[in-house]
């Protein structure tokens, strides 16, 4: 689908243009099960893969803009858990589906123990992987204008975090190479210089005991 969308459409597009599972079978002559696979694609892709028509066997268009926001939802869920575990990361994705959650609810819902529901997610709000939405329940001063806090997730907020982790991420390691590059430069030279004798020696038909020996140096 892919391969035949970029053809037909604007690589760059959020939307790819139609094509037909006519296309797409001629293809994939030796692929059985191929309506199966459709099926599938369509009704299990997060709507990556819509059906638009019945022309040619079926008209299918792909939704890129889709797929890269599922993509992007799947490996925030998955730092979520390598960093808090799997039941925090259970309680992320239930709060990020469900877009408001009352804390109290939280623990229900997500079949987690209240107290341990509640220490989770604290530990995702301090991170900021959680916000805190405050709610009166009335406008009108009383004591029964109870304040309710609402979790939710703003995602685009938690994709900006977690790209200035991975440009910190990568300055480190770019200032760690230079310095490392710095403090070894003499040894890095002589092995460069080593490595380019070795290599003339082999060319002008040098003995292996020469080669072991400057090798060796």
């Amino acid at each position: 689908m892919l391969k035949l969308s970029y053809k037909v459409s604007d690589p760059w597009a959020a939307i790819m243009n139609v094509v037909t599972a006519a296309d797409i079978r001629d293809q994939l002559k030796d692929l059985k099960y191929l309506d199966q696979y459709f099926k599938i694609l369509e009704e299990q892709s997060g709507e990556c893969v819509q059906r638009v028509g019945d022309a040619g066997g079926g008209q299918y268009r792909l939704n890129m803009a889709n797929a890269f926001q599922s993509l992007t939802h799947t490996l925030i869920y998955n730092i979520v858990q390598e960093r808090f575990g799997s039941k925090a990361a259970r309680i992320f994705r239930l709060i990020h589906k469900k877009q408001m959650m009352e804390q109290d609810m939280i623990g229900e819902v997500s079949m987690i123990g209240k107290k341990e529901a509640n220490l989770l997610s604290y530990r995702l709000l301090h991170d900021n992987f959680l916000r805190i939405h405050e709610l009166r329940k009335t406008l009108t001063p009383s004591p029964a204008n109870k304040i309710i806090y609402l979790f939710h997730v703003d995602i685009n907020s938690v994709v900006r975090m977690v790209l200035e982790w991975c440009y910190k991420s990568m300055y480190n390691l770019i200032v760690q190479r230079e310095t490392r590059g710095t403090d070894n430069r003499r040894l890095l030279e002589k092995r460069t210089r080593v490595d380019s004798i070795v290599e003339n020696l082999k060319q002008s038909g040098g003995t292996e005991e020469q080669i072991q020996e400057v090798s060796n140096f």
